[in-house]
């Protein structure tokens, strides 16, 4: 049984890494980590730990099952989920480890890194997807000529870098483990991975990455400086460091809320590719599909779907997911998971800063936890610009640092106790967790059945849920009217009805009638419907269009163009309307396109 932890990592992780590269294989090897898990709670009833952070954990697993049912594409749904159950069985294998066998793992977590920079050095392809700076395409076009070509399965080098730069710190933490170690292996292994890792950063050239990585690595850096100008200061080295953190954070906020369009010039004035402008857009966009799906989310793995329908209303794949963590989860997952993550990593951060900032807590392990605290500012700082460990498929390593900090804050705080003579509890139990889970039941039931606006909303969400399967069974098709019309047909709007009943003006409702009530035909009630959608959120771009297009076919060209002139495919689009309008037969349709194409044609000149 002296192993018996390490293996039980090791098969966790191992699970997670193959199911995240290959669902069919990966599914049973996450059966046989759970399988494992349920071994280890008969045999030695230690799998899990007794506190409050079980309860988010659980919301979040349960906000993911619901997102498989949510998701129009069930079996891609269903591949997401898994990574994310992995993710899980990853976490609580770290936390309820031993101290030996957690660092064990660090080893493991480093090889792991290494191999994922290898295989982003073999399949990065810098002719297709170039770096934002030319130095990095010279040397990637020389590397591309004598390196092996593996296939490429990331979206772009956002996505390695970013869970590249989350598992660095952990690379340091085991190089400054092993530095002592008898073992030249151990200190090699530390090292090539580090050199690897930081070979793929840089040929990477994510600008997002490099800062959440400087930002993390310098809060670690600062507490040494703290640690070591204390000595010959009257501070002392957590008054110091706590100064100087607020000082950043103050001198942060106050610059975002003075000079936010000053900083944003200046980040489309950085050299690389200027991409803050379409980041901004996607996330303001991207914001306006929370409402439709707050409380269930669109379903794991739908985001693009979601995104290209209902906020660009066009047929076709454009952005693969939000490039941000946040929207990414609240988006796929509902209100409950981004709130149960929050949780997480917020209860992550309680453990680190008191164990950071506890004077009984000896050097190394505060040296231990200042390389988890940089890993968890990477993680939640890349998360705002981009989204490597949730976007897309997601992948296993959701988890990876809050299951660290929670196992290693439990073997510090016993050690503590050990040394003071007396038998620790669980630092992380806690007796509220036996009547907060009844208690926040009973405060969503009185939200939605209590409230009228969040019953609309909520009875707008299924709507949503329940169109969206329907509309997207085809996505992407390319073609409107061979992917779209027809489906929608089918929705049945007995649940948007519903929500109008309680709140005539509910955004989600009267969007989604509009389109309802524009395939039929209808287009004085699809004008009714949309005009109150945009009145609610008039910003809102899949609402402008389609109120913009009930418009063309209603004959009112002068408020479509005001709706429309400003879309790049409009014109585009009228011409494909007038011409299949006129193969349907429907002649004063097709006249109407024709019109409003010639209309926004002299406009434009």
């Amino acid at each position: 049984m002296a192993y018996s932890d390490h293996i039980f990592i090791l098969i966790s992780w191992v699970s997670g890494v193959v199911v995240w590269f290959n669902q069919q294989i990966g599914v049973w090897f996450v059966l046989l980590a759970l399988l494992t898990w349920v071994y280890r709670f008969f045999v030695t009833r230690r799998f899990i730990h007794k506190g409050l952070i079980n309860i988010p954990v659980a919301i979040f697993l349960v906000t993911a099952m619901v997102g498989v049912w949510a998701a129009y594409d069930q079996h891609a749904a269903f591949h997401k989920f898994l990574i994310l159950l992995a993710g899980i069985i990853i976490f609580y294998a770290l936390s309820a480890s031993s101290p030996k066998a957690r660092s064990w793992s660090y080893g493991l977590i480093s090889i792991t890194a290494a191999l994922l920079a290898v295989y982003f050095l073999l399949s990065h392809n810098w002719n297709t997807q170039p770096a934002d700076f030319e130095i990095v395409n010279q040397i990637g076009w020389s590397w591309m000529k004598i390196r092996v070509n593996l296939p490429t399965i990331f979206d772009n080098a956002n996505i390695p870098a970013g869970i590249l730069a989350v598992l660095l710190p952990i690379i340091l933490i085991y190089i400054w483990q092993t530095s002592t170690s008898r073992h030249s292996v151990e200190r090699a292994i530390g090292l090539i991975s580090l050199l690897l890792v930081g070979m793929a950063l840089f040929m990477s050239s994510s600008r997002a990455v490099w800062a959440s990585l400087a930002a993390g690595l310098s809060v670690w850096g600062w507490w040494v400086l703290a640690k070591k100008a204390s000595h010959d200061q009257k501070w002392t080295s957590n008054q110091l460091f706590l100064s100087g953190l607020a000082l950043v954070i103050g001198t942060g906020v106050f610059l975002l809320i003075g000079f936010s369009s000053q900083i944003f010039s200046l980040l489309q004035a950085m050299p690389g590719t200027a991409s803050a402008d379409s980041r901004a857009g996607l996330f303001s966009n991207s914001i306006d599909l929370v409402p439709d799906f707050w409380l269930t989310g669109g379903g794991l793995q739908s985001f693009a779907a979601l995104y290209s329908q209902y906020i660009l209303d066009i047929p076709f794949l454009y952005f693969r997911y939000a490039h941000n963590l946040f929207l990414d989860l609240i988006i796929e997952q509902g209100l409950f998971a981004l709130v149960s993550f929050l949780a997480i990593f917020g209860l992550t951060i309680y453990y680190l800063a008191r164990e950071i900032l506890n004077p009984h807590v000896t050097g190394a392990q505060q040296n231990l936890f200042l390389g988890l605290l940089a890993a968890a500012i990477v993680l939640l700082g890349h998360g705002l610009f981009d989204d490597a460990l949730y976007g897309i498929r997601g992948t296993p390593f959701l988890f990876v640092i809050p299951g660290l900090v929670l196992g290693q804050a439990y073997a510090s705080s016993n050690e503590l106790a050990h040394a003071q003579g007396f038998t620790a509890t669980s630092s992380v139990r806690s007796k509220t967790s036996a009547w907060m889970v009844p208690v926040v039941v009973l405060l969503l039931g009185i939200g939605l059945f209590a409230i009228p606006t969040i019953r609309a909303a909520a009875q707008a969400n299924l709507g949503a849920v329940e169109m969206a399967k329907l509309e997207l069974i085809n996505y992407p098709c390319e073609n409107w009217i061979e992917g779209r019309s027809m489906n929608s047909l089918m929705c049945s709007s007995n649940q948007f009805q519903a929500a109008l009943a309680i709140n005539p003006r509910q955004r989600t409702a009267n969007h989604r009638m509009g389109l309802i009530t524009m395939d039929r035909g209808d287009y004085v009630s699809a004008i009714k419907y949309l005009e109150t959608a945009h009145q609610v959120d008039p910003t809102h771009p899949g609402i402008r269009k389609e109120l913009g297009y009930a418009y063309v076919w209603s004959g009112d060209f002068e408020s479509a163009y005001l709706l429309i002139s400003n879309l790049p495919e409009a014109a585009s689009e009228m011409e494909g309307y007038r011409m299949w309008w006129h193969q349907q037969g429907n002649i004063s349709l097709s006249a109407n396109a024709d019109q409003m194409f010639n209309y926004l044609q002299s406009s434009n000149q």
